[in-house]
């Protein structure tokens, strides 16, 4: 607590999962991390920067979507060796997966196997490509795994 009321100080902030960062980057021209230090190091330019970015974002014709795959039931991920069908689309600008033998749950947020970041035409020419990932990537989820001990 200070004179002018309380400070608090973020320990271990997060900007945001999937490509929260890439929408920054590739919509608002702005990288979060360095905004992120700005703020740290009070930069003088930091209000210009975001009005520019802010301008660019309302100015902005492109169209981005974020996609995911979850697991439907628990076990250990097995990586999609054959990716081709992602790096084959070019509208699919980023993707990763899950690292190989991660035990997963479906009620676990953070589990995604499959995270892609695509410029697309409009929400339907979205839902139409991820209705096609899914139909055509089928991950593996090994069951049964074993208990742990006591």
């Amino acid at each position: 607590m200070s004179s002018n009321g309380p400070i608090v100080i973020e320990i271990n902030p997060r900007l945001g999962g999937l490509y929260v960062s890439s929408a920054f980057i590739d919509v608002a021209e702005l990288n979060p991390w360095e905004i992120y230090l700005d703020l740290l190091f009070d930069s003088s330019r930091l209000t210009e920067r975001l009005l520019e970015a802010r301008k660019r974002v309302n100015d902005c014709a492109d169209r981005f979507a974020m996609m995911a795959l979850y697991p439907d039931t628990p076990g250990r991920y097995r990586q999609i060796v054959d990716t081709s069908i992602l790096q084959s689309r070019s509208e699919i600008l980023e993707f990763a997966q899950l690292e190989d033998g991660t035990v997963v749950t479906s009620e676990t947020e953070e589990h995604y196997l499959l995270k892609c970041w695509a410029r697309v035409e409009n929400s339907i020419f979205a839902e139409k490509m991820y209705s096609e990932i899914s139909n055509l990537i089928r991950p593996t989820i090994e069951q049964g795994l074993p208990r742990e001990p006591k």
